[in-house]
């Protein structure tokens, strides 16, 4: 395979990639608020709604990261760089 099919397969996954990260960390977020907005439940629904918000917080920031990395190597790709050192 030559090198520019390779890199516009590596395109095509990326993009695809991207926009499932995009639409789950438009749910996280959302779910994130959802949960602030309730009101009411005992010590224990707390707690595990924290514990749970904490684990999508942490989700979401390695999600953003990923994309992040993703908007980068496209960058290049339109650039002509990605790939070379």
């Amino acid at each position: 395979m030559a090198r520019k099919d390779a890199v516009a397969n590596m395109r095509d996954v990326l993009i695809t990639r991207r926009d499932a990260l995009r639409k789950a960390l438009a749910g996280d977020l959302s779910a994130l608020k959802d949960l602030r907005e309730q009101s009411g439940g005992d010590v224990v629904d707390f707690a595990l709604d924290s514990a749970q918000d904490e684990i999508s917080s942490q989700l979401a920031q390695v999600e953003s990261r990923e994309l992040s990395n993703i908007e980068n190597a496209l960058e290049r790709m339109r650039e002509g760089t990605y790939g070379l050192c």
